[in-house]
């Protein structure tokens, strides 16, 4: 829901790739985006009532961290490489194993093949959001409020470009040209916005097509893309400081 539209400026880098943001700008928000599927995964575990998450670099790190915090049933290891659930790990990176009854209260401690790699990355922005098709309004809505200027990093695939994280960004930078009077973009974000046109009457054909999606589909993963392809279905907002994603709650515009 949108009501009026903001008529101070605002401005938005967009970052197709991980290595095409240099340094990472400082006290600035930034929004990272992996629709398949860290992105839809945080979001969904954090709407379940996950209490919060702790994303590393390593399936190594992740398991050390377990054992330092207790190591209990409250404690899960959570990701995947290339697609696939970790050994000796308790859930893979599909949406649909995040269900209230298996992270409810429970911390997560998260690795990723793009995801979590991109959070760490810029772990200097201040704050740093996750975003993906399932919260772009509550996103918008939250960053138009709170900030003249931000930035957005695809996570990408294996370091390369994102075809869906890229329409993503673009339906993000979309929202937001929505709710102003004046938007100052890079060539990136203008990239961006331009594919999300050609591509927004069927987000899950351009899942489908993509590089990512067919790896997901040979590995006998397709429903995730349908549960990745929702718009707008959550007004979780995932939050990442001090080493950890919690859920801010964008409430709805009057």
């Amino acid at each position: 829901m949108m009501t009026g539209r903001r008529f101070s400026p605002m401005k938005i880098d967009v970052f197709l790739i991980p290595g095409s943001i240099e340094a990472v700008p400082k006290d600035v928000p930034g929004v990272i985006i992996d629709v398949l599927r860290a992105s839809s995964s945080i979001i969904t575990a954090l709407e379940n009532g996950c209490g919060r998450i702790i994303p590393t670099d390593s399936t190594e790190s992740a398991k050390k961290l377990a054992v330092s915090l207790g190591g209990g049933e409250d404690i899960l290891l959570c990701g995947e490489r290339k697609g696939q659930l970790i050994e000796g790990f308790h859930i893979g990176n599909s949406p649909a194993e995040y269900t209230a009854e298996r992270v409810g209260n429970r911390i997560l401690i998260y690795t990723t093949t793009n995801g979590t790699g991109a959070i760490l990355r810029c772990k200097a922005a201040e704050p740093l959001y996750i975003g993906g098709f399932l919260n772009v309004d509550a996103l918008a809505d939250h960053l138009v409020q709170n900030t003249d200027a931000f930035f957005i990093l695809c996570a990408g695939n294996n370091n390369q470009f994102s075809l869906d994280d890229t329409v993503c960004a673009g339906m993000l930078v979309g929202a937001i040209q929505q709710r102003v009077t004046e938007l100052e973009l890079t060539d990136s974000g203008l990239a961006a916005l331009n594919l999300y046109q050609a591509y927004k009457t069927n987000l899950l054909g351009m899942m489908r097509e993509s590089e990512h999606g067919q790896t997901l589909i040979n590995l006998g993963m397709e429903d995730d893309l349908s549960l990745c392809a929702q718009t707008n279905v959550s007004r979780v907002i995932p939050t990442f400081t001090d080493g950890r994603i919690t859920a801010t709650v964008s409430a709805v515009p009057d």
